[in-house]
């Protein structure tokens, strides 16, 4: 066994300790960083929200639905873009979960259209201005949760929930 020192970094999540406050600071900017560049996204102007208000994507999902011809976005980088802020969202992202989940649902064989791929830059647009943000887990006693539903209000009557669990002061799940 080597020890290689203090953990600085682990699955793209950037780790800060400080044991004087009794603070670690865990971060993803690096991971931000490259899937902006990657997507040509780095110097995209910026969005102060994930999505916009009242957002309604439409289109078929499931097997069935058939790639309309005159689309604009492949259904490769489609994917490619969604896989990336999934794991962006996965990392330390919590407040992408909404978002990251509504333009998922047309992952597989959707009649993708311009919004489908306007929705997902807006999302990268956020992550350019948010890319900074940061968990801070410290050594407050503040554990719980949040639970919220949107019960039945989507276009196909289907039910939308989320929670957030806490653990001294910060998201875990």
């Amino acid at each position: 066994m080597t020890d290689l020192g203090e953990l600085e970094t682990f699955l793209g999540l950037q780790i800060k300790r400080d044991r004087s406050k009794g603070l670690i600071t865990v971060g993803q900017q690096n991971y931000i960083d490259r899937i902006l560049h990657r997507h040509g996204m780095q110097d995209a102007r910026l969005s102060l929200t994930p999505l916009a208000l009242n957002l309604r994507l439409s289109g078929q999902t499931g097997n069935e639905a058939s790639v309309s011809p005159d689309q604009d976005v492949s259904l490769e980088l489609y994917q490619f873009a969604v896989g990336s802020l999934m794991c962006a969202m996965l990392g330390i992202r919590p407040d992408l979960a909404y978002a990251v989940g509504l333009v998922t649902q047309f992952n597989y064989c959707p009649n993708l259209k311009v919004e489908h791929w306007i929705a997902v830059k807006r999302i990268f647009r956020y992550l350019v201005r948010t890319k900074m943000f940061v968990l801070e887990y410290g050594t407050s006693n503040q554990s719980g949760g949040y639970l919220d539903a949107n019960w039945g209000s989507e276009n196909d009557r289907k039910s939308v929930g989320g929670y957030l669990i806490l653990l001294n002061g910060d998201a875990i799940s």
